[in-house]
């Protein structure tokens, strides 16, 4: 992992093609070192030499103010260049540091959690909880509520074993002092004169991160600061402040904890001759005054319970959130239709395992809605789902997606919107799926689309709107869409469309509004448009469109501020039908210099701009 770093610049005098050594920032840049760079990071490095330029990874050494070079790509065929004396370098990101998924960004379970395991056939469901120091005086708010039917036993993980009728709520506020959580928190010691971290069985290897808490006498480590752990054994490690850096050295021998909070193992099992058939962890506990929108404490949770038909973890609502929750395991279900919502808003979710054998599901909208830590979700059981409307909405850092099994699927509205870091879907069965409202909106990263079964599809309003990186569609099978309303609205990147089929499209409002780029428009139909208010703006700050070869636009429409020469604004005159009462609107277009506008008001029309 390379280092990067913001407004670093420099002069070297150096020749040849080895180790650089640095000069002073270039004016209105600052140095690597007070830019934050120290000494055996490994950073991004940019070489401009008069035209010749290279790319790559350079270690960093502080005395002497060098830099060393690794060459990943050049001007010299990816060799080093032939430094003049006179070049200028500085720190930078590639395409590979925003769109690569290195190893350390996959989710790893924190080797300092105690086991949660809950498997097929145990009946049971475990869960790992967070109780914090909170206010400092015991309990520290850390409230725990949740609600099952069938009659259930907790056992609390604190040393308290209780039993509830089926439908109650089990409330409990844990106590940070209770000695039965001692050491659940990953208490560790420092020895100074070998710079170790010791636990014993510690589960750590080099490159992953830690953080320190409570720090007791040792000096040279801060409290929460990141760091990375090298020459890693069973019971000892070292820690670096980058990935194989050099070792922290440590002043004083001490003592910490690897976690801020302590840990209670939360079992719950169905009583004698009862099943757990309804199980609901959002549920706000009954304190007085308690406010909404407080975070539970669920770190891990392992399900195993066979007679669950109904299961709530998350939700789009507001009243609790699951903030800490980075993993659940769905390892044993009943025949459970619906996971609507299931991991809503659970934004610390990074990982999700579902069973093979659950194949009941038919509602998956939601599903994943606001999960922003997200990577990747698993290719589960979806062969008999029928909606997967908002199923990844606002999962901001998603990078791709599996291709999931739906010859069922009828709705896909908004299934991706807002996914900011998508840049390509997979294609997937959706013959059968007649709304795409929204499906892409606002996926910013996204560069292209595959061709899906569109034939039964009625409405694509605000499809791939504000995808602003989408440079080309496929040409979707549109015979049957009605509403095509903002589809390719502020797709800034966009070229050109093919020409789809819209003979049956009643309303085209802002369809390519704010697409900067789009230099065409096809001969597209609109006979079935009905109004001139379904008509509106489709074209408004298409700056770079040179032509629209779209015939019988029967209702008021503008191509202001368009790219449209005089011969291109001719065309489309003579390609308006005769109506009575509608306007063209042809201001802010280079060619009104010289455009014949009388073609068009000769067939009733109103051309202003001209």
């Amino acid at each position: 992992m390379v280092t990067l770093v913001n407004r670093a610049k420099m002069t070297t005098a150096t020749t040849g093609t080895g180790t650089i050594t640095l000069g002073t920032a270039e004016s209105g840049y600052q140095t690597f070192a007070a830019a934050g760079v120290v000494n055996s990071d490994v950073v991004r490095y940019v070489i401009e030499d008069g035209t010749g330029w290279e790319i790559g990874e350079g270690t960093y050494t502080a005395s002497g103010t060098t830099l060393a070079r690794t060459v990943s790509e050049s001007s010299n065929a990816g060799s080093p260049i032939n430094l003049s004396g006179s070049a200028v370098v500085f720190v930078g990101a590639t395409a590979q540091d925003f769109f690569s998924s290195p190893a350390s960004d996959t989710w790893v379970r924190n080797p300092s959690w105690p086991a949660c395991e809950a498997d097929a056939g145990d009946n049971k469901i475990v869960g790992l909880y967070a109780v914090w120091p909170g206010d400092g005086v015991g309990t520290g708010g850390n409230f725990f509520a949740m609600t099952i039917s069938g009659a259930y036993t907790i056992d609390f993980g604190d040393g308290t074993t209780t039993n509830f009728t089926s439908g109650a709520t089990a409330y409990r506020e844990y106590d940070y002092n209770n000695a039965n959580l001692a050491n659940t928190d990953a208490p560790v010691t420092f020895t100074a004169s070998t710079d170790t971290v010791n636990r014993t069985a510690h589960g750590y290897s080099n490159g992953m991160v830690v953080r320190f808490y409570g720090i007791v006498t040792t000096t040279g480590i801060d409290q929460g600061q990141a760091y990375y752990v090298i020459n890693a054994t069973a019971n000892t490690l070292q820690v670096s402040l980058t990935e194989g850096g050099s070792a922290v050295v440590l002043t004083n021998d001490g003592s910490a904890t690897l976690l801020p909070y302590k840990i209670a193992t939360v079992t719950i099992t169905p009583q004698a001759a009862n099943n757990l058939t309804s199980v609901n962890f959002f549920v706000k506990h009954n304190q007085a005054s308690l406010a909404n929108g407080y975070a539970t404490g669920w770190l891990d949770i392992a399900i195993a319970a066979p007679s669950c038909t109904a299961l709530t973890i998350g939700s789009t609502g507001t009243t609790i959130r699951h903030d800490y929750l980075e993993q659940v395991r769905l390892n044993q279900l009943g025949s459970i239709t619906t996971f609507a919502s299931l991991f809503a808003r659970c934004r610390g979710l990074q990982s999700v395992v579902i069973a093979d054998t659950i194949t009941t599901v038919t509602d998956t909208s939601n599903m994943f809605n606001s999960c922003s830590s997200l990577t990747s979700v698993p290719l589960f059981d979806t062969s008999s789902v029928t909606t997967m409307s908002g199923m990844l909405q606002l999962c901001d850092s998603l990078t791709s997606v599996p291709s999931f099994d739906t010859p069922l699927l009828t709705n896909t509205s908004g299934m991706f919107a807002n996914c900011g870091s998508l840049r390509s879907a997979s294609l997937f069965d959706t013959s059968s799926v007649t709304r795409v409202d929204s499906m892409f909106q606002a996926c910013y990263s996204l560069t292209s689309a595959p061709l899906f079964d569109t034939s039964s599809v009625t409405h694509m309003t605000n499809m791939f709107r504000d995808c602003f990186s989408l440079t080309a569609v496929p040409l979707f099978d549109t015979s049957s869409v009605t509403t095509m309303t903002s589809m390719f609205q502020a797709c800034y990147s966009l070229t050109s469309v093919p020409l789809f089929d819209t003979s049956s499209a009643t309303t085209m409002i802002s369809m390519f509004r704010d697409c900067f780029s789009l230099s065409t428009v096809p001969a597209l139909v609109t006979t079935a448009v009905t109004s001139s208010s379904n008509f509106t703006n489709m074209f408004v700050n298409c700056n770079s469109n040179a032509r629209i070869e779209a015939k019988d636009f029967r209702f008021t429409f503008s191509v202001a501020s368009n790219k449209l020469s005089a011969a291109a604004l001719d065309e489309i005159y003579t390609n308006l039908p005769v109506v009575v009462g509608q306007t063209i609107t042809v201001s802010g277009n280079y060619g009104i210099a010289g455009d014949t506008p009388t073609i068009a008001t000769a067939k009733g029309w109103t051309v202003t701009g001209s």
